[in-house]
């Protein structure tokens, strides 16, 4: 399945110690660049996502930079399903740079990522890179990829 999805102005619920994004596509789309120039730097992004579960959704949230990913706005966010085990969810008009990408598996559809009474989270949860954490989420350093001008692909796994 694949999902396109254009620099969204989206909503982001986070779980707190988790940090991992639930998102929802309530955005509209950004404006068409006007010049060909502006067409030369655009960037698209391809996020293929395995799931070990082949159920539920898959929701991320794409960053573009460390101050987003810390705790800024989002670039992009997609709800996937991955009742095949794979879905790929498609980025256009990013500008090229360093991004990251957080992403839960919602096993139970309640849109949230659910944790236990300590804060741990109960549903399976993923970084860009396939970077992990220790006490909370991975740093943006480790979950970090260059997305270029012209077509990129990014895969993770989420367990």
């Amino acid at each position: 399945m694949t999902v396109k999805i254009q620099n969204l102005a989206l909503i982001v619920s986070c779980a707190a110690l988790t940090a991992v994004a639930a998102c929802s596509t309530t955005g509209t789309s950004p404006s068409a660049p006007t010049e060909a120039a502006d067409m030369q730097g655009v960037a698209t992004l391809d996020v293929v996502v395995t799931a070990e579960i082949a159920e539920g959704e898959v929701r991320l949230s794409l960053f573009r930079g460390a101050e987003a990913y810390d705790g800024g706005p989002m670039t992009g966010g997609a709800i996937l399903d991955v009742s095949s085990g794979t879905a790929t969810a498609s980025f256009q008009g990013l500008q090229p740079g360093r991004y990251a990408i957080r992403a839960f598996h919602d096993l139970n559809g309640n849109g949230t990522m659910d944790t236990n009474a300590l804060g741990i989270p109960s549903e399976p949860y993923a970084f860009s890179n396939n970077a992990r954490g220790n006490f909370g989420p991975a740093k943006f350093e480790a979950a970090a990829f260059t997305v270029t001008s012209g077509a990129n692909t990014h895969r993770m796994n989420i367990r």
